[in-house]
């Protein structure tokens, strides 16, 4: 599957509904969403909307941290960090840069990142934040 074929929409060759696929990267809430995260240790489970109750973007697009491996999701609004995760947020490891998602299926991957560069997030205070 070439880049051009995983953007746009198009119907299902079995129902005839109209799919889309999305392009995702990680953004600095995401980022943040795992400082969180790691602050309560990794494996410990951590419900977002207590944790970061005025945080609605990074409460909405955290979910998409799973298909990182970067965390877990045992339950809706329930998370935790992996060791993947926070080997990537200590920035020791890199990861995919985009994944694309259809139906909520990763369809295809694309470059790689690493946590310094994931724009508007200082690697340097990364602990500042909360």
């Amino acid at each position: 599957m070439t880049q051009d074929d995983l953007f746009g929409e198009e119907p299902c060759p079995h129902c005839g509904h109209v799919v889309k696929t999305y392009k995702r990267t990680i953004h600095n809430e995401m980022a943040r969403f795992m400082v969180v995260l790691a602050k309560k240790g990794v494996g410990e489970i951590v419900d977002i909307r207590r944790a970061m109750p005025s945080a609605s973007k990074a409460s909405s697009d955290s979910s998409y941290l799973v298909h990182w491996d970067f965390v877990t999701r045992p339950k809706r609004g329930l998370y935790s960090l992996t060791h993947k995760g926070l080997s990537f947020l200590q920035g020791n490891s890199s990861a995919i840069r985009y994944i694309y998602l259809r139906e909520g299926v990763v369809v295809g991957t694309e470059g790689k990142i690493k946590i310094s560069d994931v724009k508007g997030f200082d690697v340097n205070t990364l602990f500042a934040y909360a």
